[in-house]
């Protein structure tokens, strides 16, 4: 056995040491691109609260917002509906509108949830939803 200098390890034969370690250039794989870094949130957005409408007509209020220009549509979490179902409807009613949300409920799911949820909703519509 060989102790490495400096950093009271031991080694075995034939087996790298810390320091031989430190020295190695790994090479480090591309990170995938995270489709919320390529999100165009466009200049100006609308916040509205379409918790009291059928949810047919939320997405016709989604798709006239995405007809007028807007870049994105923020919606809260607060009574009502499920924040993510909401989300999954107003995206598949428009074709480019943002759908954001102001605020998800950290109390209403765990983190596991509401991770899967986001990650489901930005690989289905990539660059189009954003969890807030």
């Amino acid at each position: 056995m060989v102790r490495a200098a400096g950093f009271g390890a031991t080694a075995i034969a034939g087996l790298p040491t810390p320091l031989s370690l430190a020295r190695r250039q790994v090479a480090i794989p591309a990170a995938i691109p995270d489709p919320q870094d390529m999100m165009d949130l466009g200049k100006i957005g609308i916040w509205a609260f379409l918790d009291m409408m059928p949810s047919r007509e939320s997405q016709r209020c989604a798709k006239q917002i995405e007809d007028l220009g807007f870049g994105a549509l923020w919606i809260p979490e607060a009574v009502g509906r499920e924040i993510f179902t909401s989300s999954a409807l107003l995206l598949a009613g428009t074709e480019k509108l943002v759908i954001a949300t102001g605020i998800a409920n950290v109390w209403a799911r765990d983190a596991m949830a509401m991770a899967s949820a986001q990650k489901t909703l930005c690989e289905a519509y990539e660059g189009r939803f954003l969890l807030g």
